[in-house]
């Protein structure tokens, strides 16, 4: 199969562990990021893909391929890219085209106020894009409350559900900063911070589980609070030993290791 490439005109795409919409969900894929397409499955309804900004692979139906021509993709990768920090419409400019959504943590490739995918292009709202390297430790802050509440799904991503490493993963490409998908990866990244009482608001925090592996993630906030996707985006506190639930009062997740990702 000759290589070609696509991008996601969705709000976001699943990105499945096998080639059935009934398969688990490892990720999904946001509006405006692009992708390889390394195979399709026999019947052609399902391709595997390689996620340009995270490397992550999985399959997604072929169906919600927008696909980009050499050109077109190399533009895109190769252009500065924007990071919407809220929900947008964007509107056709081609009549009988629908009108496109896209979310917080979406990529966009603008030129001259105009999104241009192929021959269909789109008018974009004003004053939407991050601009990273301002106050990123108070940006998180402020982001983060954005996905307060939001129900916790496998794989997600999104503000429709959203896993604990896809929510820091999300918070962090807002700001310029790209991670790896999961926990356990994204432990290796960064600074070693010795203490809780060393870190600062913004630091990422991991869990393990009962047999020493990374399993969890948030992001820390001022006293000592985190951020973390547990049942839902949630605040909770958290101290030497793990983080403590509002609800409950009781310990619900081991603390491994705290990082610094920011510098």
């Amino acid at each position: 199969m000759k290589t070609s490439f696509g991008v996601c005109l969705q709000y976001f795409i699943p990105m499945r562990s096998e080639c059935s919409e009934k398969a688990e969900m490892v990720s999904q894929v946001l509006f405006g990021e692009t992708f390889t397409i390394l195979d399709t499955s026999r019947s052609g309804s399902y391709s595997w893909i390689r996620m340009d900004f995270d490397g992550y692979e999985g399959w997604i139906d072929s169906r919600t391929i927008t696909y980009l021509d050499d050109p077109a993709y190399s533009r895109y990768t190769l252009s500065e890219t924007f990071v919407l920090k809220k929900d947008i419409r964007i509107v056709s400019r081609t009549p009988g085209l629908s009108v496109l959504k896209a979310g917080a943590g979406s990529s966009i490739v603008p030129e001259k106020g105009i999104l241009q995918y192929g021959p269909d292009s789109y008018d974009l709202p004003g004053d939407i894009f991050t601009v990273p390297g301002a106050d990123q430790r108070t940006a998180l802050r402020t982001n983060c409350l954005h996905f307060l509440s939001v129900p916790y799904l496998w794989g997600g991503r999104s503000d429709t559900g959203i896993d604990c490493s896809g929510l820091v993963q999300n918070l962090f490409k807002q700001e310029g900063i790209a991670l790896p998908r999961d926990a356990a990866q994204q432990a290796n990244e960064g600074v070693i911070i010795g203490s809780l009482q060393d870190a600062r608001p913004g630091d990422l925090a991991f869990f393990e589980s009962t047999s020493g592996m990374i399993v969890h993630t948030g992001i820390l906030l001022e006293n000592q609070q985190i951020i973390h996707a547990s049942g839902r985006v949630r605040i909770d506190r958290i101290d030497e030993q793990g983080i403590i639930s509002e609800e409950t009062g009781l310990y619900s997740h081991k603390l491994r290791l705290l990082k610094n990702v920011i510098g």
